[in-house]
């Protein structure tokens, strides 16, 4: 059986770095080694202007506040599709998925109907045809709705900004 050692420090001043030596311990028991440290500095980290996100990467915002998405939006034919109940959450809407027919039905509190179909470029608002530039969508398991089209009809105002890739929905 080896000997238990333990770290001892010896000749530590404020101004000498601290020297660990192993000594033998002669009693059974295990104590708890002694450990001296230098102190760390950590620094606070830094928060840039420019959004955290990647170069391509589309940043949503909501009346100021960033909308999270579990699927990135992304832009095809110049439009920007999104994740379907994350942008009608985020509005305020309710919304269900048919499976059976993969069609999108949302209504607002003032029974505002929108019903859209994956692939097709129709979608009626309370029973008015309306066309989209882009249909609904399903990118890796998720539904993605064109966001500009999805926000007008519910009477938002959209901003895109191209140099930041960042969107601006804002409500009445």
């Amino acid at each position: 059986r080896s000997p238990v050692t333990q770290p001892t420090s010896q000749n530590v001043s404020e101004t000498s770095a601290p020297v660990v030596t192993e000594q033998p311990v002669t009693n059974t028991a295990v104590t708890e080694p002694q450990v001296i440290t230098e102190p760390i500095v950590i620094s606070e980290p830094t928060v840039s202007p420019v959004s955290a996100s990647s170069k391509d990467e589309i940043l949503v915002y909501l009346n100021d506040g960033l909308i999270s998405f579990d699927q990135k939006p992304i832009i095809e034919n110049g439009r920007t599709l999104v994740p379907m109940r994350a942008i009608f959450e985020a509005l305020g809407l309710d919304v269900e998925w048919n499976n059976a027919q993969r069609r999108i039905t949302a209504t607002d509190s003032q029974g505002t109907l929108i019903i859209m179909t994956v692939g097709d470029p129709i979608m009626t608002v309370d029973g008015k045809i309306r066309e989209m530039d882009v249909p609904p969508k399903i990118v890796s398991s998720r539904t993605l709705v064109p966001l500009r089209a999805i926000s007008e009809a519910y009477n938002c105002e959209v901003e895109w900004d191209g140099a930041n890739r960042n969107i601006y929905i804002t409500t009445d």
